[in-house]
Order: structure tokens, then sequence, then C-alpha cells
């Protein structure tokens, strides 16, 4: 089911997993930004602040050219170079990456659906027995 993924959260994944830090201005970091970090109770000054990097903070395993992040958390980074505490740990973060509106949306519908049905077959039940 890898069509109704976000390309642009799954795209923010794979660079948090291969390097140090993601650039906050790339349609996935926005949207990270969005879920998780300016929801926090923050002042509105705190918010205005600009945000240099989205970073990873842990462990790295390399293997030949290419090095992935093993369990770590990620965390953002303003330009006075303050850190906020860890937002998510790269397996939420993972899981954030595969979940899409369109689940909540079926899982709605199903429920809509057998409501109706039961509905229906209730009144169906009341028909014949009169």
């Amino acid at each position: 089911m890898d069509w109704l993924t976000d390309k642009d959260k799954v795209e923010f994944i794979k660079e948090m997993k291969q390097g140090r830090k993601v650039d906050p201005e790339s349609k996935g970091a926005k949207k990270f930004l969005n879920d998780h970090f300016y929801t926090l109770n923050m002042t509105s000054e705190e918010k205005a602040i600009e945000i240099d990097a989205i970073i990873y903070v842990g462990p790295f395993m390399k293997t030949g050219e290419r090095k992935d992040a093993l369990s770590g958390l990620i965390k953002v980074r303003n330009i006075h170079g303050e850190v906020t505490p860890s937002l998510l740990s790269i397996s939420e973060a993972e899981r954030w990456a595969k979940t899409t509106p369109f689940w909540d949306w079926l899982a709605l519908g199903l429920v809509a659906i057998s409501i109706f049905v039961a509905i229906g077959m209730t009144i169906l039940e009341r028909i014949k027995e009169v």
C-alpha cells in the first residue's frame, strides 16, 4: 500500500535517517513541524523565533558508504542554537510518516456503513413481523 503514503513525509524520514539535520523549508519538514512542533504549548514569541534545522540526536550505524540512524530522538534547533526537548523518537516518526488521512476516513466510512446496514436490517425485520 505504498501508494497511500505521503511522499513528503517519507522523504523527510529518509533525510533524517541519513543525516543529522533536515532543512525546515522542505515539504516534509513543514508537515512535521505543523504536526509535532507548532502544536506544543508555546508563547507566540517562542513560535516566532526562526527555526534553523530539525535535527536527529542519536547513534548512527555506518555500512560502507552509507550511514543510517538507529534509535534516536528528533528535536528542533532555532537560529540561536537552542534545542527543544525531544519531539519524537525516530521509530515514532516512521509510524507518523506511514499514516495518511485516507485510513481515518476509511475507518469512519466503515463504521457509518455498518450502522446504516444495522438500521436497515432492523427496519426490514420489523416490516416482516407486521
